[in-house]
């Protein structure tokens, strides 16, 4: 048959895959569980994120909450991309280990590049991130000092925003491949009692591993004991091999908020 090649390409095109007399079906992975909802504020502005609870959810028990923030691939407000694609691993996690760690999760969604701590010129984002949480926290049981962040690339930039603009709010911090700027090395001793757990690819070639390593030196010279992962073979997507690391979840939700 003339051009029958097109045929298997198009085949290919659909997923469907002969090895052995079987045929194979690849799919999209299924996001991870949690649900849609919009925050909007009494001033009209509106944050699109998604929202996990565990199946063992009771009522009657309180529970961590970790806040999720994406990195800069899902921008928008198709209230998806913060929990698929290069930011799975960052929010399927919690829902593979709910009998053992059950916890809250939010992913909120940026509409803006850096998550914003000021107006620029669209409303900032992390006063409508903890109006969010506010809001959780009326809905349900959260344990007040078991309040978690998390993010990676851009996301990793906010942990260090959002943990130097509340000092006082969280538990612990997971950062990935975040950038660190000049202001938040100088700013460090301020967040030095907060235990993170700080990842980084050696090979990255968006983030500065100077940087990064500045940040974790001015956070123990400032007293604190940050912990530090560095992969000497991966570059800037290492979500998947943090979120695998077997001490990161026991480690995080042993964490409990101190005060300065």
């Amino acid at each position: 048959m003339k051009h029958q090649w097109l045929r298997w390409i198009l085949v290919g095109l659909c997923g469907v895959l002969a090895i052995g007399g079987a045929t194979v079906v690849l799919r999209k992975p299924e996001p991870p569980p949690y649900q849609e909802r919009i925050y909007a504020s009494t001033e009209g502005v509106r944050m699109a994120y998604r929202l996990y609870v565990p199946p063992n959810y009771d009522a009657t028990q309180k529970y961590p909450l970790v806040i999720w923030l994406h990195g800069s691939d899902a921008i928008g407000t198709d209230n998806l991309k913060q929990i698929t694609g290069y930011n799975d691993a960052g929010t399927r996690v919690w829902t593979v280990h709910w009998k053992g760690f059950p916890t809250l999760v939010v992913a909120p969604q940026s509409y803006e590049r850096y998550w914003s701590l000021h107006p620029s010129p669209l409303p900032a984002e992390e006063p409508l991130v903890m109006n969010i949480v506010a809001a959780l926290e009326r809905e349900f049981d959260i344990d007040p000092d078991r309040i978690y962040l998390a993010g990676q690339s851009m996301g990793g930039f906010g942990v260090w925003e959002f943990l130097e603009q509340r000092p006082d709010f969280y538990a612990a911090a997971v950062a990935l491949c975040g950038p660190v700027g000049p202001g938040m090395i100088s700013d460090a001793h301020t967040i030095a009692h907060i235990p993170v757990w700080v990842f980084q690819g050696a090979k990255d070639d968006v983030v500065s591993l100077a940087d990064v390593r500045s940040m974790l030196e001015s956070l123990r010279m400032a007293g604190g004991h940050p912990r530090y992962t560095e992969y000497s073979n991966l570059g800037h997507v290492i979500g998947p091999a943090s979120f695998a690391e077997t001490g990161l979840l026991p480690w995080l939700f042993a964490q409990k908020r101190n005060v300065r």
